[in-house]
């Protein structure tokens, strides 16, 4: 893979990640209640969406061996990425 197919196809977390930085920043003013927000909240998932998306039509596109080797990295990343989640909000008390 290219450089720039790499950077368009992880464009949509950046997108993501920028929308979090915002919508937290966002959340911490007392101006929102009630829907809005529920909305500024929820700002982040379709951008989250839209990589998830990009990642499932990339790895189609991949042989089987290549496949299954690249859903079970992601898989252990992901384990990975909850358990150190839940350890540190465990932890955080």
């Amino acid at each position: 893979m290219s450089l720039r197919d790499g950077l368009k196809q992880n464009a949509w977390a950046g997108v993501a990640v920028a929308g979090a930085f915002v919508s937290r920043i966002w959340l911490k003013s007392e101006d929102l209640d009630g829907i809005p927000r529920v909305l500024v909240a929820w700002l982040p998932l379709l951008p989250a969406a839209l990589y998830l998306r990009t990642i499932f039509r990339w790895a189609r596109a991949l042989d089987e061996l290549q496949r299954r080797i690249q859903l079970e990295a992601l898989c252990c990343g992901t384990l990975g990425m909850l358990f150190i989640a839940l350890a540190a909000d465990l932890l955080r008390v």
